[in-house]
């Protein structure tokens, strides 16, 4: 009976350990899964920071770029306006240079018409690309000579009168021959004149600067050399008349 009883306490206290060994056994696996979980949760935790902090970056970066946009379009909408400003301006220059040069050129030509009609009394002129030409007949001089006969000197004096009315008007000075003679000849021979008319318009009081004075001897006929009548058209001195460079004749 005792060792029954005996039994039975043994079999009572193997369950009770066997209760308690579960029960720590329990324990432990709570406090395994109470640490997981924790760990989960800091885990967690961490992430939620790190998506929070990259939310926030992207946040400053898209603000940054939209500022960084709208600066970009002010930017772009100033050049646009200056660059409209300078064409508005670049646009009405032109026209005012337009306007200026059409003024100018009625001047000109206003100052030729009078210029032409004051000369058209002492000798032949007329209009050209170059300007007005004044054309001297040949009898001004002896055959072969390139002094001035008394008699030109009188038409030459009204022209340097003419002249000095219209001070900015340059003169060039081209002597010219019939084919008769060598072409050296000729060349020294009209360029001889030539310089005798330029010498006798500075006498009268034009300035040397304004005068450019050059022979062509036969080049440049302006009528036929086989007839009489044509050589001595071709005998002759052209005083050309322009503002600023007076251009030599077109070869």
């Amino acid at each position: 009976m005792a060792r029954r009883r005996a039994e039975m306490e043994r079999e009572s206290a193997a369950r009770a350990q066997a209760d308690a060994d579960a029960a720590s056994e329990r324990l432990a696996i709570e406090k395994r899964l109470a640490e997981e979980n924790a760990a989960a949760s800091d885990a967690a935790r961490r992430d939620a920071e790190q998506a929070q902090r990259r939310s926030e970056e992207l946040r400053q970066q898209a603000e940054a770029e939209t500022k960084a946009a709208e600066r970009a379009r002010e930017e772009a909408a100033e050049q646009t306006a200056i660059l409209e400003q300078q064409r508005n301006e670049l646009s009405a220059e032109k026209d005012s240079l337009a306007a200026d040069k059409e003024k100018v050129q009625k001047e000109r030509d206003a100052l030729q018409q009078r210029l032409s009609g004051a000369l058209s009394g002492i000798a032949t002129t007329r209009n050209s690309a170059r300007g007005i030409v004044v054309s001297l007949p040949g009898i001004l001089f002896d055959t072969g000579k390139a002094t001035l006969k008394p008699s030109a000197q009188v038409g030459l004096a009204k022209m340097a009168g003419v002249l000095s009315v219209f001070p900015d008007m340059n003169l060039r000075v081209e002597g010219y021959t019939d084919s008769t003679g060598t072409d050296r000849i000729n060349r020294r021979l009209s360029k001889n004149r030539a310089e005798s008319v330029s010498a006798f318009l500075r006498k009268q009081g034009v300035e040397p600067a304004r005068i450019v004075a050059e022979g062509y001897g036969s080049q440049f006929p302006v009528a036929s050399n086989q007839t009489k009548t044509g050589r001595a058209e071709n005998r002759r001195v052209e005083v050309v008349l322009a503002e600023g460079v007076v251009r030599p004749p077109a070869e």
